[in-house]
């Protein structure tokens, strides 16, 4: 079968189908396919696989997300994975894996000349790519066979060494005997080989130095040298007493020479760093010895330092590649190996007390795995004064004394679509900046220079707006298609797991848990919900796995795309969600008992921040959670009214929806509030009667009761609306609620003011303040709200009794709203204003604020409040002479059927505009233009007016 999964193991874990690789999406799956390959051939219970899974317990339903989780592994590997009883297996031949092919070349070199021997054993190496099992080796049940690979790999090194020293490849020996014992410094094997290497290729002098560096790293163990070892010391010494023309020994050992040590890599792409980075870090670099770029994978500090590392001159800088340093006890000797010192420098300890003194820019590539070992070379490097200067890229800081931290942040808009177009088309697409799917990629990718890489290659194979498509729904799946990739940048599934397998167990819930979240949002919120330390939560944002997104000057912490696609979300029977869903609620709970007092403008952006997060956890709770999802409702049903925010209301309707019409009271009262706004005034005011059919809660009673004042007063029913505006006062009394009782007044002050009863229009606006500062007083002062709506009613009942005091009102009533955030009111207070302005003002100077007010009650779906504003212009079109146009609109929010009914004075106006256009136009052409305009609906009026949705074109 061609296309049978193989399986790499030597390095972080893959699968791989016709060369390429076929990513395994979350912690959890890799976890899973680790253990199944640590025990191949072999089946593996149940309970071990949970316990690799779960690592700080499983959860109730384990073995049934266990078969989900296995169910998606053969959707990747086939019938690989078989079930067996009380467990599974992973049923494939050796030779399936890398592990595999290289123990099959390791027993095949045994019986090969040493020529070809060396030849097999170079070749077997190049399998590895890392660690075996990356990360995952750290499992308990993954460790043994992860151990007995990594002690193999350093046999094959050692074999190799040998084995070229035997093939008079003695100068290849001496580097993969350098190289070995780099990696293992305490493995004398090595070390006695490093020294034959050296005398067979003539350099007795350093081959003695080599044995001197040997036998001070055994002493840290209190070993002295075996007898192999002082073997090779003597057959050095015997080298070194006679003297060979073509290789003279040195009377002294010395170190290397300026040249020797690894050059930082030539990139092979054209990417550039953004404008301004170079100099940034050349700034720092310049004024500090140490400066550490972090950043999340793939935000381009590699490059980023190489970039700096090419403006200096070439024999003043070396790279050390820590990526594939596992241990920390290492990280020494891969510093002093980089940097170019020979033996003769001494041990590593020793040797870099030799490298603090040059004048040099050491590049230390990937530090996060081995930060805390880094760090502690670091500080050896810098304790002394000198020349050395240090530039480490890490995915978090070293946290050294002197360091300077240069965080690279993701690409902007245009570089990264300039980096993407550029890649695909490298690829043979044929991506253009403008094209808009291109900006779809960005978006989804963070400006993540290796993510855009990834895709630019992708798109050789899709359009842009079909790879845009599948980024949308497969994010996680975005892999490397080229070659030679180093293992932990092949795949946005790599890039995630190198860093999450550093973290402990608290921080790795965080991690997982945090998808959970919609938006970004405060550390502490965050920990509560995660269930972990607030330093926790903390140590992802310094490991770049989450990115600031302060607002108003707090921090604030959210989680980049690319990672989220990666975590994936949590399931919905995940502790997590509950606790989201009860944290959401009880914070907008508390914000929502603040929003009617001095701190109201506080308390509703609190509300606006949490939106997001009220989204996320309403659509869980509808599910799984029904009393949160009616918490969240009832705590956001006066800032979603206030707001006119329609989604929010919206709901509530698919609370009802859910429950098939039988919903909680507070989701049929904000569902009637909803409607009401909406212009269905019958129908909203039947799902209020619902609420108050039901509701024990006081707060469910008051807001059905309001929304049942609403509708009868926007249908003229003025009584009506007075009765229960009347009952509205009394239970807000009864319970402490200063401005419902102020709202529960005004109906009757409005029944008075719209029916010309100017005094005693008057003594009811009294008394309802009376009433308000009577409930004030045992509470807390009034908000901005409560006072903005007293200064509303000043200016309807002082409307036609004298323009001027009404108008200084409304206009207070305006700027009130505005002090406390509240729309809804500074529509209203809008929509008086151009009426009366309508009515005694200019017309040419009113026709630009009618534009405004009825762009505003478009946006927020507000049919009742937009048909009124329509009317002002049509008493305003009548007083200027434009009569087709007014008796155009008279057909559509008069005379149309579905629209609100004229009631009182307003009733009165219209009626007196209808008989002035009448007259003016003859009665059968008024009739044929009401007509007209009785086709067309409210809002495409508006739009005419205003000029769209989006805002009005002016007069």
């Amino acid at each position: 079968m061609t296309d049978r999964p193989r399986y790499r193991l030597l390095g972080p874990l893959e699968v791989r189908r016709g060369g390429s690789v076929v990513p395994v999406a979350g912690p959890q799956q890799r976890a899973l396919l680790a253990v199944l390959l640590a025990h191949r051939g072999h089946p593996v219970p149940d309970d071990t696989l949970a316990d690799a899974l779960w690592p700080d317990g499983p959860p109730p339903s384990a073995r049934h997300s266990l078969r989900s989780h296995v169910s998606r592994l053969r959707g990747l590997v086939g019938d690989d994975v078989r079930s067996v009883d009380g467990g599974y297996l992973l049923d494939v031949p050796a030779d399936a894996t890398d592990a595999g092919t290289f123990e099959t070349a390791l027993r095949a070199s045994l019986d090969e000349e040493p020529p070809d021997a060396a030849a097999t054993l170079e070749a077997a190496l190049t399998l590895w790519h890392g660690p075996a099992f990356g990360r995952a080796a750290d499992l308990p049940s993954v460790q043994p066979e992860a151990r007995r690979l990594d002690t193999l790999r350093l046999d094959a090194h050692q074999r190799l060494a040998e084995t070229l020293v035997a093939a008079r490849r003695a100068q290849d020996a001496v580097a993969v005997a350098d190289a070995l014992t780099a990696a293992d410094p305490y493995r004398e094997p090595a070390w006695t080989v490093a020294v034959a290497a050296r005398t067979a290729a003539g350099r007795p002098a350093e081959a003695l130095a080599t044995y001197t560096c040997a036998a001070a790293t055994l002493d840290e163990l209190g070993l002295l040298p075996g007898a192999t070892l002082r073997d090779a010391q003597a057959r050095a010494l015997a080298a070194d007493a006679t003297p060979d023309p073509a290789h003279p020994a040195p009377s002294t050992p010395e170190p290397a020479p300026p040249s020797a040590g690894r050059r930082p890599p030539v990139p092979r792409t054209s990417y550039l760093p953004p404008a301004g980075a170079l100099d940034a870090v050349r700034e720092l670099l310049a004024g500090g010895r140490l400066v550490t770029l972090v950043g999340p994978g793939g935000v381009g500090k590699t490059r980023l330092a190489l970039e700096v590392a090419r403006t200096l001159p070439p024999d003043r800088t070396r790279f050390v590649e820590l990526g594939a340093v596992r241990e920390p006890d290492a990280v020494p000797g891969a510093v002093v190996a980089a940097a170019g010192l020979s033996p003769a420098a001494g041990p590593p300890a020793q040797a870099l007390a030799a490298l603090a003194a040059r004048d040099l820019v050491l590049v230390l590539d990937n530090c996060e795995h081995v930060v805390d070992a880094v760090a502690e070379v670091v500080e050896t490097l810098l304790e002394r004064p000198g020349p050395l200067r240090l530039l480490a890229t890490s995915r978090e800081p070293l946290r050294t004394p002197g360091e300077h931290v240069h965080r690279v942040p993701p690409l902007g808009r245009a570089d990264a679509g300039a980096l993407f177009v550029e890649r695909a088309r490298a690829a043979g697409a044929g991506a253009a900046v403008g094209d808009p799917a291109v900006g779809r990629v960005v978006d989804l990718l963070d400006g993540l220079p290796l993510a855009l890489e990834m895709a630019g290659a992708r798109a050789a194979a899709l359009s842009t707006s079909d790879l845009a498509d599948e980024l949308a729904h497969r994010l996680g799946d975005l892999a490397h298609a080229g070659r030679g990739v180093d293992a932990r940048h092949a795949s946005l599934t790599a890039l995630v797991d190198w860093s999450r397998d550093l973290l402990d167990p608290a921080q790795r819930r965080a991690l997982d848990g945090w998808p959970v979240f919609a938006s970004a949002v405060p550390p502490g919120d965050a920990a509560t919900v995660l269930a972990v330390p607030r330093d926790a939560v903390e140590s992802l944002a310094a490991r770049s796995l989450l990115v600031r997104d302060d607002a108003a000057g707090r921090t604030r912490l959210r989680m980049l795309r690319t990672v989220r696609a990666v975590v994936g979300e949590p399931a919905d029977d995940d502790p997590v969600r509950a606790r989201h869903a009860s944290t959401v609620a009880e914070l907008l709970t508390t914000s929502d008992a603040r929003l009617r007092g001095p701190g109201e403008a506080a308390a509703r952006s609190r509300l606006d921040g949490l939106l997001a997060e009220a989204r996320a956890a309403h659509a869980w709770a509808r599910r799984s959670d029904l009393p949160s999802a009616v918490r969240i409702t009832r705590a956001l049903h006066d800032h979603a009214v206030d707001g006119l925010h329609d989604e929010v209301l919206g709901w509530a309707a698919q609370l009802v929806a859910d429950a098939h019409g039988s919903a909680h009271p507070a989701a049929h009262a904000s569902l009637a509030s909803r409607l009401v706004l909406g212009g269905r005034h019958v129908e909203g005011a039947g799902h209020a009667r619902r609420a108050l059919a039901t509701a024990d809660d006081p707060v469910d009673r008051m807001h059905a009761l309001e929304a049942l004042a609403d509708a009868a007063l926007f249908e003229g029913e003025l009584d009506d609306a007075a009765a229960i505006g009347d009952t509205l006062a009394a239970l807000a009394t009864q319970t402490g609620a200063p401005h419902l009782v102020g709202v529960g007044h005004s109906y009757q002050v409005l029944r008075l003011a719209y029916t010309g009863r100017t005094a005693a229009a008057r003594e009811a606006l009294g008394r309802c303040r009376d009433a308000v500062e009577a409930a004030a007083s045992a509470t807390s002062p009034p908000g901005p709200t409560t006072a903005g709506w007293l200064a509303f009613l000043a200016g309807e009942v002082e409307a036609d009794a004298d323009p001027d005091v009404a108008l200084a009102a409304l206009r207070s009533a305006r700027d009130l709203a505005a002090a406390g955030g509240n729309r809804y009111l500074g529509g209203v207070a809008r929509s008086a204003a151009t009426a009366l302005l309508a009515r005694h003002g200019d017309p040419a100077a009113v026709r630009d604020d009618v534009a405004e007010v009825l762009t505003w009650w478009r946006e927020a779906g507000d049919r009742t409040h937009l048909v009124t504003t329509l009317r002002n212009l049509l008493v305003l079109l009548a007083r200027a002479g434009d009569d087709a146009t007014a008796a155009t609109l008279w057909g559509t929010v008069v005379a149309a059927d579905g629209v609100p009914v004229a009631y009182g004075t307003e009733r009165d106006r219209l009626e007196d505009v209808r008989t002035t256009l009448a007259d003016r136009l003859g009665t059968e052409r008024f009739a044929a233009l009401v007509v007209r305009g009785a086709s067309r609906t409210p809002e495409q009026a508006a739009d005419d007016v205003a000029g769209g949705p989006s805002g009005p074109k002016g007069a």
